[in-house]
Protein backbone atom coordinates (compact mmCIF):
# COMPACT_ATOMS: atom_id res chain seq x y z
CA UNK A 1 0.00 0.00 0.00
CA UNK A 2 0.98 3.51 0.45
CA UNK A 3 2.05 3.44 4.03
CA UNK A 4 -0.73 6.01 4.65
CA UNK A 5 -2.09 4.76 8.14
CA UNK A 6 -4.40 8.08 9.24
CA UNK A 7 -7.49 6.29 7.66
CA UNK A 8 -7.26 2.97 9.49
CA UNK A 9 -6.18 4.46 12.88
CA UNK A 10 -8.94 7.03 12.85
CA UNK A 11 -11.09 3.99 11.90
CA UNK A 12 -9.98 2.43 15.56
CA UNK A 13 -10.02 4.81 17.11
CA UNK A 14 -13.48 5.42 16.27
CA UNK A 15 -14.31 1.90 17.19
CA UNK A 16 -12.60 2.00 20.28
CA UNK A 17 -14.56 5.00 21.69
CA UNK A 18 -17.87 3.39 21.13
CA UNK A 19 -19.72 5.94 23.28
CA UNK A 20 -23.39 6.20 22.97
CA UNK A 21 -25.41 9.35 22.46
CA UNK A 22 -25.74 10.00 26.14
CA UNK A 23 -22.17 9.54 26.69
CA UNK A 24 -21.13 11.42 24.03
CA UNK A 25 -23.41 14.55 24.88
CA UNK A 26 -21.86 14.36 28.22
CA UNK A 27 -18.35 13.89 27.07
CA UNK A 28 -18.86 16.74 24.47
CA UNK A 29 -20.37 19.17 27.44
CA UNK A 30 -16.63 18.33 29.56
CA UNK A 31 -14.31 18.53 26.85
CA UNK A 32 -15.67 21.42 24.75
CA UNK A 33 -15.73 23.43 28.21
CA UNK A 34 -12.72 22.80 30.37
CA UNK A 35 -10.15 21.69 26.97
CA UNK A 36 -11.00 21.85 23.80
CA UNK A 37 -11.96 25.92 24.35
CA UNK A 38 -7.97 26.37 25.53
CA UNK A 39 -6.91 24.97 22.20
CA UNK A 40 -5.21 26.88 19.04
CA UNK A 41 -5.50 25.52 16.00
CA UNK A 42 -1.55 26.72 15.83
CA UNK A 43 -1.06 24.88 18.61
CA UNK A 44 -3.12 21.98 17.08
CA UNK A 45 -0.56 21.88 13.75
CA UNK A 46 2.46 22.31 15.88
CA UNK A 47 1.47 19.32 18.35
CA UNK A 48 0.03 16.80 15.17
CA UNK A 49 2.90 17.53 12.86
CA UNK A 50 3.80 14.12 11.48
CA UNK A 51 1.56 12.18 14.10
CA UNK A 52 -0.11 9.45 12.56
CA UNK A 53 -3.63 10.94 13.20
CA UNK A 54 -2.87 14.76 11.96
CA UNK A 55 -4.67 17.35 12.97
CA UNK A 56 -8.04 15.91 11.63
CA UNK A 57 -9.57 14.65 14.71
CA UNK A 58 -8.85 18.38 16.86
CA UNK A 59 -10.18 20.26 14.38
CA UNK A 60 -13.22 18.48 14.03
CA UNK A 61 -13.31 18.20 18.15
CA UNK A 62 -12.96 22.31 17.70
CA UNK A 63 -15.27 22.61 15.08
CA UNK A 64 -17.93 20.51 16.76
CA UNK A 65 -17.14 22.24 20.16
CA UNK A 66 -17.82 26.09 18.48
CA UNK A 67 -21.58 24.83 18.10
CA UNK A 68 -21.63 22.98 21.15
CA UNK A 69 -23.79 25.01 24.46
CA UNK A 70 -21.30 25.69 27.16
CA UNK A 71 -20.99 27.80 30.19
CA UNK A 72 -18.33 30.09 30.83
CA UNK A 73 -15.80 27.92 34.11
CA UNK A 74 -15.57 29.99 36.83
CA UNK A 75 -12.50 32.47 37.25
CA UNK A 76 -10.71 29.89 39.49
CA UNK A 77 -11.43 26.73 37.79
CA UNK A 78 -7.83 26.30 36.86
CA UNK A 79 -6.60 26.57 40.63
CA UNK A 80 -5.09 23.90 42.13
CA UNK A 81 -8.18 22.21 44.46
CA UNK A 82 -7.73 22.25 48.26
CA UNK A 83 -9.85 19.99 50.38
CA UNK A 84 -10.19 18.38 53.31
CA UNK A 85 -13.07 16.14 51.80
CA UNK A 86 -11.71 12.27 52.43
CA UNK A 87 -11.03 11.19 48.70
CA UNK A 88 -9.80 8.02 46.57
CA UNK A 89 -8.21 8.38 43.35
CA UNK A 90 -8.09 5.68 41.04
CA UNK A 91 -6.00 5.30 38.33
CA UNK A 92 -4.59 3.11 35.63
CA UNK A 93 -0.85 2.84 35.44
CA UNK A 94 -1.11 2.67 31.43
CA UNK A 95 -3.90 5.43 31.11
CA UNK A 96 -2.66 7.84 28.64
CA UNK A 97 -5.79 10.43 28.77
CA UNK A 98 -5.75 10.76 32.93
CA UNK A 99 -2.26 9.49 33.78
CA UNK A 100 -1.16 8.55 37.65
CA UNK A 101 0.60 11.90 37.75
CA UNK A 102 -2.12 13.79 37.22
CA UNK A 103 -3.94 12.40 39.97
CA UNK A 104 -0.78 13.09 42.06
CA UNK A 105 -0.90 16.78 41.21
CA UNK A 106 -4.42 16.50 42.78
CA UNK A 107 -4.11 14.55 45.49
CA UNK A 108 -1.38 17.39 46.69
CA UNK A 109 -4.22 19.60 47.61
CA UNK A 110 -6.27 16.69 48.95
CA UNK A 111 -4.81 17.08 52.42
CA UNK A 112 -7.56 13.40 53.61
CA UNK A 113 -6.60 11.38 50.32
CA UNK A 114 -5.36 8.19 49.07
CA UNK A 115 -4.27 7.32 45.27
CA UNK A 116 -4.27 4.06 44.44
CA UNK A 117 -2.54 3.12 40.72
CA UNK A 118 -3.73 -0.14 38.93
CA UNK A 119 -0.99 -1.69 37.35
CA UNK A 120 -1.66 -2.25 33.51
CA UNK A 121 -5.08 -0.59 33.76
CA UNK A 122 -5.89 2.01 30.80
CA UNK A 123 -8.51 4.78 30.88
CA UNK A 124 -11.43 3.35 32.49
CA UNK A 125 -10.39 0.04 32.76
CA UNK A 126 -9.76 -2.82 34.94
CA UNK A 127 -7.29 -5.08 33.45
CA UNK A 128 -8.49 -8.63 34.99
CA UNK A 129 -11.48 -10.15 37.41
CA UNK A 130 -8.71 -10.38 40.47
CA UNK A 131 -8.30 -6.92 40.08
CA UNK A 132 -11.94 -6.33 40.18
CA UNK A 133 -12.69 -7.62 42.82
CA UNK A 134 -9.66 -6.04 44.76
CA UNK A 135 -10.79 -2.25 43.67
CA UNK A 136 -14.65 -3.07 44.54
CA UNK A 137 -13.54 -4.13 48.34
CA UNK A 138 -11.26 -1.07 48.34
CA UNK A 139 -14.52 1.22 47.35
CA UNK A 140 -16.43 -0.61 49.37
CA UNK A 141 -14.68 0.05 52.35
CA UNK A 142 -13.86 3.38 51.62
CA UNK A 143 -17.88 3.99 51.22
CA UNK A 144 -18.58 2.86 54.41
CA UNK A 145 -16.75 5.68 55.99
CA UNK A 146 -12.87 4.55 56.25
CA UNK A 147 -10.80 7.11 56.34
CA UNK A 148 -8.69 7.14 53.01
CA UNK A 149 -5.01 6.40 54.60
CA UNK A 150 -6.35 3.39 56.25
CA UNK A 151 -8.00 1.44 53.58
CA UNK A 152 -6.72 -1.66 52.48
CA UNK A 153 -5.21 -2.03 49.59
CA UNK A 154 -2.71 -4.97 50.03
CA UNK A 155 -5.16 -6.87 47.83
CA UNK A 156 -3.13 -4.96 44.57
CA UNK A 157 -0.19 -5.74 46.32
CA UNK A 158 -0.74 -9.18 46.76
CA UNK A 159 -1.90 -9.82 43.06
CA UNK A 160 1.31 -8.78 42.16
CA UNK A 161 -0.31 -6.15 39.47
CA UNK A 162 3.21 -3.71 38.94
CA UNK A 163 2.58 -0.26 39.64
CA UNK A 164 4.26 1.42 36.54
Amino acid sequence: GSGEFGALAQAFVDRAAGLSSLALGLHFSVFCAEDVRFISRAEVERETAGTLLTERLVIEMIEACAEWPMRELPEDFHHPLISPVPTLLLSGSLDPVTPPAYADRVAAGLVNSRHVVLGGGGHGSIPNPEVESCVRAILAEFFSGSAPAALDTSCITRLGVPRL
